[in-house]
């Protein structure tokens, strides 16, 4: 394994522009990383993307591209016009196994990832109150508890947290401390401007096109042409296409 240095860890998304679910990939015996070690292998090998895999211990039956698709919002992949290519986070990570730079390679693109180890290092405690801190200090309001399960699950993975089983509380390992002292965390109570950067406003500047289009009856708002245009994989997907664009080594026109 070659240890990847903190200067070269990925960039750190701004908490709005972070994606909330963790990549739905099946964990199987072995753990999540090996899942993905597999899955971004075949991959680069240009195994054919509608080639369907099954993970030991896992009962799913997924086919690569439904794979790459549930990565893609992490930034492990990318879909060019060429198709499917690997980023150069996940590229790195390959070559390096390191579990540190995937677990940032987590942090820097999902919500309450790192912020969960804040939370631990103040002492050990279940899952439901794990969850009760999401809903409660960082607005995350999931009415299941599978998100955190899958993210308690990747942090056990990566030897970041430990679980104890008679007293079902996770606590945080002294590699946590030191991973949580390297990338940081984002604080509940500076959320209030990644929530709504709105709310202490008085007045709001409306241009002079925006009054116009309040003037429209119904009948003209419905003969109205979407001013969206083309974009690839359609209008439902439009962030995950600009984002692949910038990373993109080809100009489209």
């Amino acid at each position: 394994m070659a240890v990847v240095v903190y200067k070269d860890y990925p960039l750190i998304r701004s908490w709005e522009t972070k994606v909330s679910a963790m990549p739905n990939i099946p964990r199987g015996e072995r753990g999540f990383q090996e899942t993905l070690k597999y899955i971004l292998t075949a991959l680069k090998n240009k195994t054919p993307i509608n080639t369907h895999i099954t993970i030991e211990g896992s009962r799913s039956n997924n086919t690569l591209e439904q794979l790459y698709i549930r990565l893609r919002p992490t930034g492990f992949v990318k879909k060019l016009i060429t198709g499917w290519e690997l980023s150069e986070e996940a590229e790195k990570w390959l070559i390096s196994d390191d579990d540190l730079y995937l677990a940032a390679i987590l942090s820097a693109n999902i919500r309450y990832f790192s912020e969960i180890l804040a939370v631990l290092r103040k002492g050990p405690i279940t899952s439901r109150a794990i969850q009760d801190v999401a809903s409660n200090e960082y607005k995350l309001s999931w009415k299941t508890k599978s998100e955190i399960h899958a993210r308690l699950n990747w942090l056990k993975d990566v030897g970041l947290i430990e679980f104890e089983d008679f007293s079902l509380k996770y606590s945080i390992t002294d590699l946590g401390k030191s991973f949580l002292s390297v990338v940081g965390y984002v604080k509940s109570e500076e959320l209030k401007r990644y929530i709504d950067q709105t709310l202490d406003e008085r007045e709001v500047p409306i241009s002079a096109w925006a009054l116009e289009m309040c003037k429209m009856n119904e009948e003209d708002l419905r003969n109205r042409k979407t001013g969206m245009g083309y974009y690839p994989s359609g209008i439902q997907d439009i962030h995950n296409t600009i984002l692949d664009l910038n990373y993109s080594p080809f100009i489209v026109s």
